[in-house]
C-alpha cells in the first residue's frame, strides 16, 4: 500500500472587505432641547416605557444629528424634552436617507413631525401626542 502526501504549501488569502450599505437619516430638532427616541414600531415596543439610551442624547433647537436606523418599516418617535414635556407619535415611515423633523410652538400643547425624503420633498406630516410628565 502506497500513500502519498502532496502539498503546495500555505497559502495566504488576501481578506475580503465587504462594504455594507449603511442607510443612514436625519433627525431634525426645530422644537426644543430634549432626548429623543426613534426604535422600531413593534408591539413590544409600543407596550414599554423603557427604550433604552436615547437615539439622540440632548438634541438641541435648530441642529440636525445623523441616526443609523435599526431596520425597521416603520418607527416609533418618543422623546422628554428639558421642561419634562413628553412626546409621541406612531407608525412613522421615514425613507431611505431621509429627514425626520419635529416642531413644536413654545408655551403650546401642539407639535408634528414631518418627514422628508432625501431631496427635501414632503412625504408625511404626524400629529405628535403631548403632555406633561
Amino acid at each position: 500500500m502506497l500513500f502519498g502526501l502532496f502539498g503546495c504549501g500555505k497559502q495566504e488569502e488576501e481578506p475580503v472587505t465587504v462594504e455594507e450599505e449603511v442607510c443612514q437619516y436625519t433627525f431634525r430638532n426645530r422644537a426644543v432641547e430634549a432626548d429623543v427616541w426613534i426604535i422600531p414600531d413593534t408591539e413590544a415596543n409600543r407596550k414599554t416605557t423603557v427604550w433604552g439610551s436615547a437615539t439622540v442624547k440632548g438634541s438641541r433647537p435648530d441642529t440636525d444629528s445623523p441616526i443609523d436606523p435599526e431596520d425597521s418599516d416603520k418607527y416609533l418617535f418618543r422623546m422628554i424634552d428639558s421642561s419634562k414635556m413628553y412626546y409621541s407619535a406612531d407608525a412613522i415611515e421615514i425613507p431611505e436617507n431621509g429627514i425626520i423633523e419635529i416642531r413644536s410652538k413654545e408655551n403650546s400643547m401642539e407639535a408634528e413631525l414631518e418627514v422628508f425624503d432625501e431631496n427635501g420633498d414632503s412625504r408625511a406630516v404626524y400629529e405628535v401626542f403631548k403632555a406633561r410628565l
